[in-house]
């Protein structure tokens, strides 16, 4: 288990954080849109830290009216998210703020302006956490001396970074020490990989909209719960990427309206501070879960948890409660299994020394001595077969065949390649029996065929919605991918 060097706990007034063998916090959202402090409310009840989402708000009265009831019912450690480009607005409610607030999540903003409101935050006793999205922003946060980092990933709702969760948050964690909090593709499993990766806690937005708390209209609700992550779509410029759920099927279609906008604004000199300017402007009307046709939804790919966590849980205070209970028995599971140590089970059947599997990477595994030498270290390794010719096909596994001997090893083969050339590789495949093939893009049939000739397949992953006609044609063995 890989252990952070920071110490987050001194972030935290009140909370009621359970068992973890290092102080982890969760963090939730309230939806986007017109301020609702329920889900913040419950959270702080339940232990976790309760945000209400400002970002994307322009009406003061409305926002104070939620700060105090926040303030009013929270128990524990709460929150505002705040939009920083909206100067007036944030001078504004920094003065009003009530005491029981203790933490401002700020967006990006300017240098010189995140610099003000970081110093003026704290002469109130509030921590400030910047929302980044790249290791380049969390530089700068570490710099202007915020207390916190919240690392949006790509699979987050709204601005999100280039980068998958996970990955962004290790980029962070080796560099920097402040506390990271991380947001997209949080799930009860993958908290318990932010928690050993460094996280100081994570953050629940999207996977919270269907509890009991959450007041959406029905139709929204039953949008959230058919989800499965691959309807959300994210707009993706050289310097922003934006996420959110696609709604085909309305007339207004205001995802055509907000590509459009992301085109005009990239030409912009400035463009890293006027474009985040010019979405929130074009944009902050527009973003509330109703069903109105103009309605932008900000949902992350993580919506897709909302169904199964509310069915089993209810509530935002089980959820978060059970989010930490989950940490703790990941941790104790991975301890007692021990699934890395050489000889492991799946090690075993692999005829491997570690089970660990070396995945076919075109222009890297077509070649005899690198797989040779995955072999050599302990991995089992695979042929990257791509779109190669069946004599190249023969060639190559003519060369691996002889460097492995007895070893283990196997072929990666994309099954949506025409037929002739499938047809031509499997030939050549046949005359040199590996043990072992994945299975990319491919139909079940071929699945089949491959283990009728004695190859242990494996089926590439990339949608569970269609999991179901692999399992129903009797595949056992699967590779998922993000």
């Amino acid at each position: 288990m890989i252990e952070s060097e920071h110490n987050s706990e001194h972030l935290v007034k009140n909370s009621d954080i359970s068992m973890l063998r290092r102080t982890f916090q969760v963090i939730a959202l309230t939806p986007p849109g017109p301020p609702d402090p329920t889900i913040a409310i419950a959270a702080s009840r339940a232990g976790a830290i309760g945000i209400l989402d400002l970002e994307w708000t322009n009406d003061v009265n409305a926002a104070k009216e939620s700060i105090n009831r926040m303030a009013s019912y929270a128990r524990n450690a709460c929150g505002i998210k705040l939009n920083g480009q909206d100067d007036p607005f944030i001078t504004h409610l920094t003065l009003v703020l009530p005491e029981a607030v203790d933490f401002v999540i700020l967006t990006l903003c300017k240098p010189d302006k995140l610099k003000k409101y970081i110093n003026a935050f704290h002469l109130h006793n509030l921590r400030v956490i910047l929302e980044i999205t790249s290791l380049e922003q969390a530089l700068l946060g570490e710099k202007s001396g915020v207390d916190g980092l919240l690392a949006k990933g790509n699979e987050a709702a709204g601005f999100v970074g280039e980068k998958t969760s996970y990955i962004l948050l290790q980029q962070i964690c080796s560099q920097i020490s402040l506390p990271v909090w991380i947001q997209g593709g949080v799930g009860l499993h993958s908290a318990a990989a932010c928690y050993t990766a460094g996280a100081a806690g994570v953050v629940l937005d999207s996977q919270l909209l269907l509890t009991r708390e959450a007041s959406l209209p029905d139709v929204v609700k039953q949008s959230i719960g058919r989800m499965d992550g691959t309807e959300t779509l994210c707009l993706d410029g050289s310097t922003v990427h934006f996420r959110i759920y696609n709604r085909r099927g309305i007339k207004s279609d205001p995802q055509h309206e907000l590509i459009a906008l992301a085109k005009t604004l990239e030409k912009n000199r400035d463009r890293k501070y006027k474009i985040f300017s010019g979405w929130n402007e074009h944009i902050r009307d527009h973003v509330s879960l109703n069903n109105e046709a103009s309605a932008i939804w900000l949902l992350g790919q993580d919506a897709a948890f909302a169904a199964r966590l509310a069915e089993r849980y209810k509530t935002v205070g089980s959820i978060c409660s059970a989010i930490r209970k989950s940490i703790d028995d990941h941790i104790n599971t991975a301890k007692s299994l021990n699934i890395l140590n050489k000889e492991s089970s799946l090690a075993t059947s692999h005829g491997t020394l570690y089970p660990i599997v070396q995945g076919p990477m075109a222009n890297v595994s077509d070649n005899a001595a690198f797989i040779s030498a995955v072999a050599e270290a302990g991995a089992l390794p695979f042929a990257a077969l791509s779109r190669m010719s069946g004599d190249k096909v023969h060639e190559l596994l003519g060369d691996v065949s002889g460097l492995l001997g007895s070893r283990p090893w196997g072929v990666g083969i994309l099954g949506f390649n025409e037929s002739e050339l499938f047809e031509s590789q499997m030939k050549s495949i046949d005359a040199h029996s590996p043990s072992y093939a994945i299975l990319a893009g491919g139909m079940p049939g071929q699945v089949a065929a491959l283990e009728a000739k004695g190859l242990k397949t494996y089926v590439h992953m990339q949608s569970a919605e269609v999991m179901d006609m692999f399992i129903e044609s009797g595949a056992r063995r699967f590779i998922f991918e993000g």
